[in-house]
């Protein structure tokens, strides 16, 4: 289970530009928001990981480096 290279690319955006864009973690989705209003903190969703909770977590683990699976 390893993170696809689109989603590499928005998490870069989101790492190196962490004004313009935010992360949104809800029960059943995550997502890379960008602000399109910053004087009313209004953001757009422009991305959406293809996993989230467990599955989404061992992926940053493998991909950091670590031997993570599920158990």
């Amino acid at each position: 289970m390893v993170l696809t290279e689109q989603e590499l690319d928005w998490l870069q955006l989101a790492i190196e530009d962490n004004n313009k864009y935010h992360i949104s973690v809800d029960n059943d989705c995550i997502s890379i928001d960008e602000c399109v209003d910053e004087e009313n903190d209004e953001w757009d969703s422009v991305f959406v990981f293809n996993n989230y909770g467990q599955d989404l977590i061992v992926q940053l683990f493998n991909y950091i480096g670590c031997n993570a699976n599920h158990v």
